[in-house]
């Protein structure tokens, strides 16, 4: 079963990568050539938000974003850091079944300290970017979805302002990343879009969640977050334990993996069928 066959779409497949940009600060752009312009009203002072037009292909990521580079520098911007804007991304699931995609949620809550971070210590325990660890609550939804088959138990408000917001599958069809503070550095907000690709590519490697997990206790911490994170290893683990910290959300993580029989449950991974 494909993402698109069960959540609503949201763009054709190769559109991958949705961007939404908070600012707060001075000497904002209104209108940003591909960006459409709102407000957010848990935003304070001069501030807006950036929401680009349509999703784009990932090899378009640098190119959107340049384009908000030089609207602020036409307009001297100073964007302030503040704990209430963040850098949201959506990536487009509906190329993935349900399996790959619980594959790609797995390594990144495998990980989420670790890319928690990489954002900053404004975005760690931020109650708009809720980790794992600072409420398990989604860890009970996930586990409950795998057991009883249902995934329409995701699409609800009070997950909403996880690191990782799940409503957005049944929304939009994709992964809502709510990590990264909101910053005026787009080499760094490209980054870490290449990161969050990066899980969606590395969820590929393994046939369902238990695989991952298997593979981690197999290889050990250090060699199999190398592995995974690749060229982006050097600039990731340098949070302080993030072994103990990886071990840890993989203990969290087992009743979700073992919630299931991946190989019985209604995650066909055939693109003709019609579960």
């Amino acid at each position: 079963m494909y993402i698109s066959r069960t959540f609503s779409k949201l763009s054709r497949v190769h559109q991958e990568v949705g961007i939404e940009v908070e600012v707060e600060g001075s000497n904002l752009p209104s209108q940003i050539p591909g960006w459409r312009t709102t407000s957010d009203g848990s935003l304070r002072g001069e501030s807006h938000e950036y929401v680009l037009e349509h999703p784009v292909e990932r090899s378009e990521v640098d190119k959107v974003l340049n384009a908000l580079a030089l609207a602020y520098k036409k307009r001297k911007t100073v964007v302030n850091d503040s704990d209430r804007a963040g850098i949201h991304v959506h990536v487009n699931m509906q190329d993935y079944t349900i399996t790959k995609t619980f594959n790609t949620i797995i390594l990144y809550l495998l990980f989420e300290d670790i890319y928690s971070h990489y954002c900053g210590p404004s975005r760690e325990g931020n109650l708009f970017c809720l980790r794992i660890r600072d409420a398990e609550y989604l860890l009970e939804l996930l586990e409950t979805s795998v057991a009883t088959n249902n995934f329409d138990i995701l699409n609800t408000d009070d997950i909403r302002y996880a690191s990782i917001n799940l409503k957005a599958l049944a929304v939009y069809g994709s992964l809502e990343f709510r990590t990264l503070r909101g910053t005026a550095d787009t080499k760094r907000i490209a980054n870490w879009v290449d990161m969050l690709l990066l899980l969606k590519d590395r969820a590929m490697m393994f046939d369902n969640p238990l695989t991952i997990l298997d593979k981690l206790s197999e290889e050990g911490t250090g060699p199999f977050a190398h592995r995974i994170l690749g060229e982006y290893a050097p600039s990731l683990l340098v949070c302080p334990d993030w072994e103990a910290s990886i071990e840890a959300s993989a203990s969290r993580l087992q009743l979700v993996a073992l919630a299931g029989n991946w190989t019985e449950l209604n995650f066909c991974d055939e693109p003709c069928c019609d579960c």
